[in-house]
């Protein structure tokens, strides 16, 4: 079976060499299948609110964590920002060697060694929820803070669950009749996304909830 990687791949893949009607079906434990246009991933860097209020956060050399096709590093890049973005699907990777980003990372962020440090992890379109349990946020939090300069930040965003606890459902994509192995997303509350940043050197503030329960979090590093 497939990795989510690789499916998501193809779909992204299609969708940049001609096919704007593409959509992948995202199956999501307790919830009805979605079916998401592919354009989305090719959106306005600032189609979103949390997005526009999260970019102008970002300063010095920023690590784009989960960067999809490239859509936030391209807008940071045009801004004068020295981005690296870090993405495990390889044609992911490619299309955003087409678009111009600058500086690619292929990896799990869990797995691959940064060139350098940075002063700013982004991680936005709720890629955080690829740490996958609390225990892999820990590890995650722990990663950015030895990876950060002093001062450094996260931005990040996540999701409110209805009852505000973290919650951990397996999800999975299908694209031209292939579905994806499942893989465990985490939504994580704000009380505890709290907590374990202040384990582990951070204070987290939330600067912006929407009316749907993501929400927009800076965490910053302790010194």
């Amino acid at each position: 079976m497939s990795t989510a990687q690789e499916i998501l791949g193809e779909a992204l893949q299609a969708f940049y060499l001609g096919d704007k009607q593409a959509c992948i079906d995202v199956h999501t434990q307790g919830q009805a299948t979605e079916s998401l246009p592919v354009s989305l991933f090719f959106r306005d860097a600032e189609h979103y609110p949390i997005d526009e209020v999260a970019l102008t956060l970002c300063r010095g050399r920023v690590l784009d964590v989960g960067a999809g096709v490239g859509l936030h590093a391209l807008h940071l890049q045009r801004q004068g920002l020295e981005v690296s973005a870090l993405d495990a699907s390889g044609a992911a990777c490619a299309i955003m060697r087409l678009r111009g980003v600058n500086s690619i990372i292929r990896g799990d962020i869990f797995k691959q060694s940064l060139p350098h440090n940075f002063d700013t992890w982004l991680m936005l379109g709720r890629s955080v929820g690829l740490a996958g349990s609390l225990v892999g946020l820990q590890r995650l939090l722990q990663l950015a803070y030895i990876n950060l300069n002093e001062n450094g930040l996260v931005v990040l965003n996540s999701y409110l669950g209805p009852e505000r606890q973290p919650q951990i459902r397996q999800m999975s994509f299908e694209y031209g009749g292939q579905c994806s192995e499942p893989l465990p997303w985490l939504d994580v509350d704000y009380s505890t996304l709290a907590e374990l940043a202040d384990q582990q050197g951070f204070e987290c503030d939330v600067l912006r909830t929407e009316d749907d329960g993501n929400y927009l979090a800076v965490l910053n590093k302790l010194t």
